[in-house]
């Protein structure tokens, strides 16, 4: 009976190791912070972060004053071009475009509405919504 409930007792600690290690695998993704990013009509690129599932693409970016459009174009780090989107500062927008799983992307963050001044933002983004 003591050998038993040993038995159990070892077995529960490895399923549930197991299940953990899974459950933090799952939740993995990488967030890169941008503090006073400089945004102008030619475009800045962020720093690049890995894409660890099929989820949108998520932006998140503070006020500024007066609120400014962001043109966001999403690269590969090879360069190549998987989707766009526009958005505003003081919002979080998750878009979808063609990144996949195990690539390395980086946002271009541009200025491109006509009249608008050159502005920095501060917030951040991830290749994955979840």
């Amino acid at each position: 009976m003591k050998m038993e409930k040993q038995k159990f007792i070892i077995v529960s600690l490895l399923s549930l190791g197991i299940m953990g290690g899974v459950a933090n695998t799952a939740l993995a993704r990488d967030v890169i912070e941008i503090k006073n990013f400089r945004v102008t009509s030619n475009g800045s690129y962020t720093p690049a972060a890995k894409k660890y599932t099929s989820s949108n693409t998520v932006i998140n970016l503070q006020q500024t004053s007066g609120g400014k459009r962001v043109d966001v174009d999403n690269y590969s780090t090879g360069g190549k071009w998987v989707g766009s989107t526009t958005c505003w500062t003081n919002t979080r927008k998750s878009f979808s475009d063609n990144s996949a799983p195990g690539g390395r992307y980086n946002l271009k963050l541009s200025n491109k509405k006509w009249g608008q001044d050159n502005f920095s933002v501060t917030g951040s983004w991830s290749p994955d919504s979840y």
